[in-house]
């Protein structure tokens, strides 16, 4: 057998030859030899012009006609010239040549496409007076030189142009994926079994939707060749427009209708989304897809689907950016899909195999393609399941760790808390990298003990990080012998304005907590924060000692824990500020709860730093106060402020200042924040500033003593050392 003429040659990309004899015999085309960048096959047009309508993934369906010897292009010449082209083609038709050469002595293509063009038109023009045109775009008959090893084969191209030319894509933008390069990406990923078996593709960074289209077509059993006009050799004179017709009617029936979204799509540029959409439109597959501009760091899976693949083709670094800079974005993929993707396959097609190490994840599959002259690895994850996930991370090393430094600290600071008389501290804060969250413990007045769980938003988002928090939840009720009710667990993300003391629920579940001879109303479940800052246990000490005969001023109130200190210890008058409603309310109840008479004592709802600019200008009597507790928050935009925002860093000095203005002769000023990095910007050579953060910082809190800040602050001449007066740390 001569392969050359026996036998019809499709061609695939680089490296596909193997995926296309696949595809080919799964619609009923026997592959007969098998090469890499194609395969021969039945020399029929039945066959030819199935190969047409049906595959995806070849360039070229090449019908053979003739073979020579051309080891110059004088024998080149002289084999085209004898060939009896007038039997395929009349001579006021058009044609078109390419041409490729390997491995022989006359090695540029061009000049081999020109010399075969020359010798055709040179036989029509001496046998029938006139010769055929080039038509470049549109020929009525396309041409195929291909010279190796110094033997010329020459073949009609029956799609009429490459296969990949679907003709949906109208437009594209940067660095897109030739249509059968994605199919057989697609193919080699595994996607028509996963959409036979109702799955669902995403492309997080889908371009102008290549890929989308292409699992569009495959779901639906859709005939990429029915997207052409017509058969691309119809004007070819030994076309058969009969086998043609009746290939076409069956692909017609066999093409799945309906219109369920099981592709979607994601990109950050609306240009690239609005393309996506018009090209699954003109593919007839836009009920299937649905594209959104979304950015990869918030790429989710769809709401309410299945598992499925996720398949993209990033930047490369080599036409789009540069490589270096693309670092993390291949890290930003390998977080999602740690996180968010469990059970899922995912697919990685890129130019810049080194970045691959980038995404962190063991591939299960490796295999290596090109796109155009760019060599590409396609890499192939099989994502852990949501249950395996979570079972591996229970039985993680640094899950036993978790538990075994929770009842190390139970006993710790157990004995610690017992021996001061403290029902409220902190257990546990950050200490293990896993485990990001906060423990903090609360024993209510009848020996109730409540764990309340701060988590911080991490890197490992989505199931990755809600694993984690379940196994750290599970060591903390396993620690402390809780059941699932007494530990309540919170994610706070980076807050910004005054999102820290947002309602999260309205449960208005109130426990009350001993501090000292104080009573104190917490909530664990409605907000943020509790109503308790167990960090400034110390503090609130401090004043409560510095109280006695004292009138009290407590600007940012908060839930009027100071202040209520300040009364116990002996205030004739107090005065709380504070903007919200809801604080304000709680402070009158930690007053009520601790029996103190609310006539010498005032809560004012309102804008402390408003209240303090009318003070100054004493337009709001000429009242002073002997102490002054200043605790803003370390920066806030809230709307019921007046004026611009509030930086404690950038702040702190001019405020301090205002507020020294309503202090007695003799009396204190406490300033404090938490502010990581602060420093004392206030100078002011008629008053004294002394740091006393490490003798208010609690035990319980040493590990943030960065973020510990409280100073006094007194008239020069009063500025002696005070004994503080605290004990228990």
């Amino acid at each position: 057998m001569n392969e050359s003429l026996d036998m019809l040659y499709v061609t695939s990309p680089p490296n596909m030859g193997p995926l296309l004899a696949r595809e080919l015999e799964e619609f009923g085309v026997p592959v007969q030899l098998e090469r890499r960048g194609g395969v021969y096959v039945e020399k029929s047009l039945a066959v030819g012009y199935r190969v047409c309508l049906w595959s995806r993934i070849a360039n070229r369906a090449l019908w053979p006609l003739t073979t020579f010897s051309a080891p110059d292009e004088d024998k080149l010449y002289k084999g085209v010239k004898a060939f009896q082209w007038e039997e395929h083609l009349k001579p006021d038709k058009t044609l078109a040549i390419d041409a490729s050469c390997v491995r022989s002595r006359v090695t540029h293509s061009h000049y081999v496409a020109l010399r075969t063009k020359d010798a055709i038109v040179d036989r029509f023009r001496e046998q029938a007076g006139e010769r055929p045109s080039v038509n470049l775009n549109n020929p009525d008959l396309q041409i195929n030189t291909y010279l190796f090893k110094d033997q010329a084969t020459l073949s009609i191209d029956l799609a009429g142009r490459s296969l990949y030319r679907r003709g949906y894509r109208t437009s594209g933008l940067e660095a897109p994926l030739k249509e059968n390069l994605a199919a057989g990406l697609l193919y080699r990923a595994g996607w028509p079994k996963i959409a036979a078996e109702g799955g669902t593709l995403v492309d997080p960074m889908c371009g102008t939707g290549t890929f989308l289209v292409e699992a569009a077509m495959m779901a639906c059993n859709a005939a990429p060749g029915l997207l052409k006009n017509e058969c691309g050799v119809s004007r070819w004179l030994l076309h058969e427009p009969v086998v043609w017709t009746s290939l076409v009617k069956e692909a017609v029936k066999l093409r799945v209708r309906g219109a369920r979204e099981l592709v979607f799509g994601y990109d950050w540029d609306p240009r690239s989304v609005k393309t996506a959409q018009q090209h699954a439109k003109q593919a007839g597959v836009d009920g299937l897809i649905h594209v959104e501009e979304r950015e990869v760091k918030s790429a989710v899976p769809p709401y309410g689907k299945g598992t499925g693949l996720l398949i993209t083709n990033p930047p490369y670094g080599w036409r789009m950016g540069e490589a270096q800079k693309l670092s993390g974005l291949y890290r930003t993929i390998g977080q999602r899909l740690r996180g968010y993707w469990p059970g899922w396959t995912a697919a990685i097609f890129t130019g810049n195999a080194p970045l691959i190490s980038e995404i962190r994840l063991k591939p299960r599959r490796t295999y290596d393609f090109k796109n155009g002259s760019i060599p590409c690895r396609f890499v192939l994850f099989k994502l852990a399941s949501e249950e395996r996930m979570k079972d591996q991370i229970s039985k993680a090393t640094t899950a036993e760790m978790l538990e075994n430094r929770l009842v190390r600290n139970l006993k710790h600071f157990g004995k610690w808390a017992k021996r001061n008389g403290i029902t409220c501290y902190r257990l546990y804060g950050w200490d293990i990298p896993e485990y990001p969250f906060g423990v903090d413990l609360y024993n209510d007045l009848d020996n109730v003990l409540t764990a309340h769980v701060t988590v911080s938003e991490t890197k490992d988002e989505g199931l990755l990080g809600e694993a984690r928090q379940a196994v750290g939840v599970e060591s903390i009720r396993r620690a402390l012998s809780l059941k699932e009710d007494r530990v309540i667990v919170k994610v706070r993300s980076r807050q910004t304005g005054d999102s820290q003391y947002e309602r999260l629920k309205k449960t208005g579940s109130y426990i009350t907590v001993k501090e000292g001879n104080a009573r104190f109303l917490v909530n664990l479940t409605d907000f943020h924060d509790t109503g308790l800052f167990l960090d400034n246990r110390f503090v609130r000490a401090y004043v409560q000692k510095r109280s006695k005969g004292i009138r009290f001023l407590n600007l940012f109130g908060y839930t009027g824990t100071v202040s209520v200190c300040a009364a116990l210890g002996g205030a004739v008058s107090s005065t709380t500020i504070d903007l919200s409603n809801t604080y304000v309310d709680w402070a009158r109840q930690n007053y009520e709860a601790n029996g103190l008479d609310l006539d010498a004592h005032h809560l004012i709802r309102t804008d402390c730093l408003r209240w303090l600019r009318e003070a100054e200008k004493s337009l709001q009597g000429d009242v002073m106060f002997d102490m002054i507790y200043f605790d803003p928050p370390t920066f806030s935009n809230s709307k019921a402020m007046e004026g611009a925002s509030f930086d404690v860093l950038r702040d702190h000095a001019v405020w301090i200042e205002r507020s020294l203005s309503l202090l007695s002769e003799e009396g204190l000023l406490i300033f404090r924040c938490n502010r990581r990095g602060f420093a004392m910007g206030f100078e002011n050579e008629s008053y004294s500033v002394k740091d006393i953060s490490k003798q208010t910082l609690a035990k319980d809190f040493e590990r943030k003593a960065n973020t510990h800040h409280c100073f006094e602050i007194r008239k020069s001449q009063q500025g002696g050392n005070r004994d503080s007066g605290l004990s228990g740390k």
